[in-house]
């Protein structure tokens, strides 16, 4: 009988500290024209934060996103 051979995917904690969005960050965010990235972008700015925002719908990013 073989011997049984297990692998095991090295894990990888990446989980956010506590407290970590309670000062302002820089983040880029993309898929931000439509659905959760739109909501996501929008939430993180009413937060305060500064947000970069990217999709490869350019004319609907620019609908809801201006410079």
């Amino acid at each position: 009988m073989a011997a049984e051979l297990r692998l095991r995917a090295p894990t990888l904690d990446r989980s956010v500290p506590k407290g970590f969005y309670d000062q302002p960050r820089r983040l880029l965010l993309t898929g931000a024209a439509s659905g959760m990235g739109l909501h996501l972008a929008t939430k993180l700015r009413k937060q305060g934060h500064r947000v970069c925002v990217t999709d490869a719908n350019a004319r609907a990013l620019s609908s809801h996103w201006r410079r």
